[in-house]
């Protein structure tokens, strides 16, 4: 009978010839060693692919496949997924670095905790040491997060694997981006309890690339983030407005009191939604709620007549709510 991996990591590479071998050396240097490291090459025109197979190789572990042409992220993942022979899948990505003891830890938390399928860790950023970015931790607190952004950090998470197999869970493949925050969606659409955790410790440095232009890349990022959470809404039978839900989740400009109207709307509806459901979600929900309440109406325009008003309106709501938004996590 053929021996399984534990975990099986895996990574979708495309012209990343100048931080791979970090990214890579960081996976094999990992202190858990019962692992195979599956890697797409998505068609790279740099060195990428020498690189790869030069790691082939050298270690056994190392299992290169490589598409004809560039197919893309989510099309390359979903081959992972199918390539994949461990009881664990571990993301990573070709810029990143892994911690030692990231696969340690989070098979650590997975195997004392047998409900949780999906779990991340927090980051620290590659360009910033003193910054990091802490996701929330409880499954309740995720599931809640979703409807307004994605809560876990695609490059640290790790799957059950006969989770995704069993539930035929893949990425979207018509997304150029964000298909991730595509994937757990899906994923809380399974309407499945208690199966989100993040591990606060930070277990991996990822890069920002702070030196690209990244107007472009986000401009079409949030289109396709905005396209599924009309598709988290559905679990509340909300249709929303493209245009509201870019206000409300993603513009850093003031708006106006007609747009605030139109985002607060919204808000409304999921907030009673929220109530007739009684979904396990409720309270976390509830908070979440309040706090995009308070961010939306600090961005009344410093112009409008209302803006004192807008102010001391959020300003009361948080008051009067700190204690149950404290309480969450």
């Amino acid at each position: 009978m053929k021996n399984h991996p534990k975990v099986s990591v895996l990574m979708s590479v495309y012209n990343d010839a100048v931080h791979l071998e970090e990214a890579i050396n960081s996976i094999l240097n990992q202190t858990v060693k019962d692992f195979e490291f599956i890697i797409i090459d998505d068609g790279s025109t740099d060195i990428s692919v020498d690189i790869l197979r030069r790691y082939e190789k050298q270690d056994s572990r190392v299992k290169v496949y490589t598409n004809e042409s560039n197919i893309g992220l989510a099309k390359s993942l979903n081959k992972g997924f199918l390539l994949s022979s461990g009881e664990y899948i571990a993301r990573m990505d070709a810029d990143d670095y892994a911690y030692p003891i990231r696969l340690q830890k989070q098979l650590e938390f997975m195997e004392a905790h047998k409900n949780i399928m999906v779990c991340g860790t927090s980051m620290e950023i590659y360009e910033d040491r003193s910054k990091f970015m802490v996701p929330p931790t409880t499954h309740n607190a995720i599931a809640a997060g979703l409807i307004f952004e994605t809560n876990f950090y695609h490059p640290t998470v790790m799957f059950r694997a006969k989770f995704i197999g069993d539930n035929q869970i893949t990425y979207p493949e018509d997304y150029k981006y964000a298909q991730d925050y595509g994937l757990w969606v899906k994923l809380l659409k399974l309407g499945k309890k208690d199966i989100f955790a993040n591990l606060e410790e930070p277990l991996l440095k990822y890069r920002t690339h702070p030196e690209k232009n990244r107007k472009k890349y986000f401009n079409t990022q949030t289109s396709f983030a905005i396209k599924t959470q009309i598709s988290a809404l559905e679990i509340f039978s909300i249709n929303a407005n493209e245009k509201v839900l870019y206000d409300l989740n993603f513009s850093s400009e003031y708006l106006t009191l007609d747009n605030i109207k139109k985002c607060n709307s919204l808000l409304e509806k999921i907030r009673i939604k929220n109530i007739q459901s009684k979904s396990y979600f409720y309270k976390e929900l509830k908070v979440a709620i309040i706090r995009k309440k308070v961010s939306l109406f600090r961005r009344c325009e410093k112009k409008s007549f209302y803006y004192p008003y807008m102010k001391l309106k959020a300003r009361f709501i948080y008051l009067i709510n700190r204690k149950i938004i404290k309480s969450i996590n």
